[in-house]
């Protein structure tokens, strides 16, 4: 047709673009960038295994203040697994660093919760509990949802659940 005939002119080069459509990537700075969940069993006994938590975020939300605002750590899958609140004052703080100790596991079970903010606003968070009953966790490889909330600010991570040391062991990958 008339309207293409300058397409069909052959001393104008063929040009070919390339161009590619891809889904969008949401990047939230404010989330885990790494954490590590383990249960141990502490004795064959049925219900006297261990949690252990490992966390980093880059960008901490302004209300991750144990000072101020309670702290709730939760561990879940198809069920609630672990669920723990430690009210706002309850940790000690020294510097930069908040820390719970309690060899009963009077709060959530939690024997050990360590919180340390970085001047950058960087964050780490470890947990251990004493021995407890986590038989709800499944076993074998699925989601595992980890949740921690502070006033207005929710740090999520989900992961595949994978089996280690014979079952001795379960974690999420990173």
């Amino acid at each position: 047709p008339p309207d293409f005939a300058l397409c069909c002119d052959g001393s104008l080069p063929a040009t070919i673009q390339e161009r590619a459509v891809t889904s969008p990537i949401f990047y939230r700075p404010e989330n885990f960038s790494k954490m590590r969940v383990k249960v141990l069993n502490k004795s064959i006994a049925p219900g006297d295994e261990e949690l252990r938590i490992a966390a980093k975020v880059h960008n901490a939300h302004k209300d991750l203040n144990p000072d101020v605002h309670d702290l709730s750590i939760e561990i879940r899958d198809d069920d609630v697994v672990y669920a723990a609140t430690v009210p706002a004052g309850t940790m000690t703080k020294s510097g930069r660093v908040w820390l719970l100790k309690d060899p009963l596991g009077s709060i959530g079970g939690i024997k050990l919760l360590k919180l340390k903010i970085k001047a950058n606003r960087g964050a780490s968070l470890s947990l251990r509990t004493v021995g407890m009953d986590l038989t709800a966790l499944d076993v074998g490889e699925h989601m595992v949802h980890a949740v921690v909330t502070s006033g207005n600010m929710a740090l999520t991570h989900r992961r595949i659940w994978v089996e280690m040391n014979g079952g001795k062991a379960l974690g999420t990958n990173r």
